[in-house]
């Protein structure tokens, strides 16, 4: 039986970073999505898509840091 990939939200706005981290991700055979801000990110949760694990940058744009995004999302989940 082939064991499911799991599948990471990455939260980085800043372009360069957010690669590098998606690429040793998927390297490691994670199934990598990518939101550059808080509100992508809760939009992309919300959608219902599966996500493992949730790796956030601290200093976000947009009114909501990643320590207020991160509590956000295990109040979703």
């Amino acid at each position: 039986m082939k064991e499911r990939r799991k599948s990471v939200l990455v939260v980085e706005d800043e372009v360069l970073i957010g690669e590098m981290v998606c690429a040793a991700l998927a390297d490691d055979g994670f199934d990598v999505h990518v939101s550059h801000d808080a509100g992508d990110a809760l939009r992309y949760l919300k959608s219902g898509q599966r996500v493992d694990v949730l790796f956030t940058d601290i200093d976000l744009p947009g009114g909501m840091d990643g320590g207020s995004l991160a509590r956000e999302a295990r109040e979703m989940r």
